[in-house]
């Protein structure tokens, strides 16, 4: 729908478009993920969508062969950002 398109846009402007800038998807290690969602732990319900538009995103990408896997998948959420 309109208003998911606009709110996932709206969180990749918000938050992960100014931590990464403009780098290429293909260079962009786990660790820099890692220590992005480390910085959103007050904010699990944003993490969590974050996270699921970032594996979507490798999911995608690898499909199409631009990266070699999805390394977002490797990542542990729970992990980073444990439930209160």
């Amino acid at each position: 729908s309109e208003k998911h398109k606009r709110d996932t846009i709206n969180r990749l402007n918000n938050h992960i478009f100014k931590y990464i800038g403009d780098m290429d998807i293909r260079n962009i290690k786990k660790n820099r993920y890692r220590q992005f969602f480390r910085n959103l732990t007050n904010i699990p319900e944003t993490a969590k969508r974050l996270f699921n538009i970032l594996d979507n995103t490798f999911k995608y990408a690898s499909t199409l062969e631009i990266v070699e896997r999805n390394i977002i998948a490797d990542i542990g959420f729970s992990v980073l950002i444990p439930r209160k």
